[in-house]
């Protein structure tokens, strides 16, 4: 059993919602410049953790992030997000203000970063400790994340998250993270940062697995 559906708009979230797809759902984002998922500042979206697998397909005719957010969006195992050839700067998952929770899912496949603050309004808390990003491909810096100087934001990475197979344009920096400003801050596990830094060897490139680029410092994380 599985439903394939491709919205015609964008479903708007302004309050406690959780999407657990107890058999296989597909849900594709709407064409014309348009999210798949937009949450406002009331708005909590909890997206997978049923016994199904929820995919999110992103639409190569949308010109937009799939995932807009204002509020809070938990990830969780069971949830998978699929990319689409984008346009620079749309991202899978946008940060404006509020909070983004990865404990589980996969994010994948997309010619953008996937996690961006891009269009940052407010502070943002961004927390990846389970689930894995792979396969995404920046046109510029951070192929897994990128992070510019803007409001306050925290970013936190920790537990069995997999960031891994992401690249970005080679005269740019971080394969699969890009952070700058001091409005931003990092907190990577010591096990995990370890771990990182035994998997991709350094010196650091531009366009390795994991190069980290933060406040104009260099290094594997």
């Amino acid at each position: 059993i599985g439903e394939n559906i491709t919205l015609t708009e964008c479903i708007n979230i302004s309050r406690e919602v959780t999407i657990a797809a107890n058999y296989d759902v597909t849900l594709t984002q709407p064409t014309n410049a348009k999210n798949l998922f937009s949450i406002t500042s009331t708005g909590n979206l909890t997206l997978g953790g049923g016994t199904g697998t929820l995919t999110l397909n992103g639409n190569n005719n949308a010109s937009e992030d799939i995932i807009y957010v204002n509020g809070t969006l938990k990830l969780n195992d069971g949830c998978v997000i699929n990319g689409y050839s984008c346009a620079q700067n749309v991202a899978v998952i946008q940060m404006v203000s509020g909070t983004f929770e990865m404990a589980g899912g996969i994010i994948q496949n997309h010619s953008e970063s996937a996690i961006s603050n891009y269009d940052q309004s407010s502070n943002c808390i961004i927390k990846l400790y389970g689930g894995e990003i792979k396969n995404n491909s920046a046109k510029a810096n951070g192929g897994a994340i990128n992070l510019r100087n803007k409001k306050t934001l925290t970013l936190d990475i920790y537990g069995t998250i997999k960031i891994h197979s992401n690249s970005c344009n080679s005269s740019s920096y971080g394969g699969s993270i890009y952070t700058t400003g001091a409005n931003n801050t990092v907190n990577i596990s010591t096990n995990l940062l370890i771990l990182l830094f035994l998997y991709t060897g350094f010196p650091p490139k531009s366009t390795a697995d994991f190069a980290f680029r933060y406040h104009r410092r260099y290094c594997n994380a």
